[in-house]
């Protein structure tokens, strides 16, 4: 994934930039709908694996200590499968937001694409009339 290249915008070369930027952004939208999918996924999972430790904490507390919450807190917070759990979904959460921040800045290029295409055909078409003034002027006298 290399969105900085993505959004870049050959000004030189604005209809191949036009006709391959939806399909651009389309992968991106799709990746970062997949993205949420394994987010909520993950999610899933920590709440699951949460409840499971915490069960399993409460049936049998640490020796030596007395059973409060603020153990069954301390014991399920350094318990390396929650650790764990609660890692994956970070990292699902890191590729959201990397997909949202992509597609918002396709989204924009997009915007500037348009932009730059209706400057570029204003352009031509104001040259177009500056000529054919001209060439009017000439052959009328």
């Amino acid at each position: 994934m290399n969105i900085e290249e993505e959004v870049k915008v050959d000004v030189t070369q604005l209809e191949v930039e036009c006709a391959k930027a939806s399909s651009t952004y389309y992968y991106y939208a799709e990746e970062l709908a997949l993205a949420k999918s394994a987010l909520d996924e993950a999610k899933d999972k920590l709440a699951a694996k949460s409840a499971e430790r915490s069960l399993f904490y409460r049936k049998t507390p640490p020796e030596g200590l007395k059973a409060t919450e603020a153990v069954f807190s301390s014991a399920l917070d350094n318990d390396t499968e929650v650790q764990t759990a609660k890692a994956n979904l970070t990292k699902a959460q890191a590729v959201v937001n990397t997909l949202t921040a992509a597609t918002t800045a396709l989204s924009k290029k997009g915007d500037r694409l348009r932009d730059l295409t209706s400057l570029n055909n204003s352009k031509y078409f104001n040259t177009m009339d500056n000529t054919g003034d001209m060439h009017n002027r000439l052959h009328q006298g």
